[in-house]
Formats: C-alpha cells, sequence, structure tokens
C-alpha cells in the first residue's frame, strides 16, 4: 500500500472586508515588537520616468 496525501489548499493572502490600506500601514507597538508579533514590510516602487 502507499500512502497518498491529500492536496493541500492553497491560500491566498486577504484583505477583512472594510479594512483600509492606511490600516495595515500601522506602526507596530513595543509589546507587539517585544512579543514578534509584527511583520515585516517591504515596499517596492517601479520608477519609470526617463
Amino acid at each position: 500500500m502507499t500512502s497518498q496525501k491529500q492536496p493541500s489548499k492553497k491560500e491566498e493572502p486577504t484583505i477583512a472586508v472594510g479594512l483600509e490600506m492606511d490600516e495595515l500601514e500601522a506602526k507596530a507597538t513595543k509589546q507587539e515588537v517585544a512579543k514578534g508579533d509584527y511583520t515585516p514590510v517591504t515596499k517596492l516602487f517601479l520608477d519609470r520616468t526617463e
């Protein structure tokens, strides 16, 4: 018998209904940083002006 794995669902990132982009840019509090409860964010802007 061979064991077959269940196909895993591919979860896409989502934003809660009514959540504004400004709220996503809020800085983590000192307590959140101390607990490691934050997400580092890197922004990339493509400048095509010449």
